[in-house]
């Protein structure tokens, strides 16, 4: 887990992260972010931070289902911002 400084460094770039060089990715990533972020708890918020340190290849290949994240965490994660997707996409 991030320390609180570096946690906080981390959200004060997170809409940047969001943005993506793959339009595929940012339109996952982007809505789920201002949707549902601020309502996460801190370990999945984590998880979230951890997600955007992926490059957009794995990203969409999660995503697709093409391929799945080993970490459970960043499976869960990959999860809830699909499920959000279907739900509101």
């Amino acid at each position: 887990m991030r320390s609180d400084e570096e946690f906080a460094r981390r959200l004060q770039r997170l809409s940047w992260d969001c943005r993506r060089g793959m339009k595929e990715t940012e339109v996952m990533l982007a809505p789920f972010r201002e949707a549902c972020f601020d309502g996460l708890p801190r370990a999945q918020q984590e998880a979230f931070l951890d997600l955007l340190d992926y490059s957009d290849a794995d990203l969409f290949a999660w995503f697709t289902s093409a391929e799945r994240p080993g970490d459970p965490a960043l499976a869960a994660m990959v999860n809830a911002v699909l499920a959000h997707a279907e739900a509101h996409g």
